[in-house]
């Protein structure tokens, strides 16, 4: 799954239809870049695991190794890959989200029955 989430980053050349010019894949990445969006791709593989690009946007888990350079080819796949690691790109979602709930639920002197 880490290698398909890569992948995602690193898109094909390919055009958009059949009758149009070809689309060149590091070029997508770059136009999310200009226009400050990011792309988070996220991996499931057949056995239902996480990729690490999923597991970091939801829980704020890094992996245990560290991701291979991308080729010099794709520089917007590293600037992009760069971006979503880091803020203002959100991440650990789920914690987030259940200390916010808590808070609403129970303020913050911890639990009350």
């Amino acid at each position: 799954s880490k290698k398909k989430e890569r992948v995602e980053l690193m898109r094909y050349n390919k055009p958009a239809t059949a009758t149009e010019a070809q689309v060149m894949g590091d070029d997508v990445i770059g136009a999310l870049l200009a226009a400050g969006m990011a792309l988070i791709p996220m991996a499931l593989d057949p056995h239902g695991r996480w990729g690490p690009m999923m597991q970091h946007f939801l829980f704020h888990y890094r992996p245990l190794q560290e991701q291979a350079p991308f080729p010099t080819t794709r520089p917007n796949a590293a600037a992009m890959h760069t971006r979503i690691q880091q803020w203002p790109c959100p991440t650990g979602i789920i914690p987030t989200a259940t200390s916010a709930w808590k808070e609403t639920q129970y303020g913050t002197t911890g639990y009350k029955p």
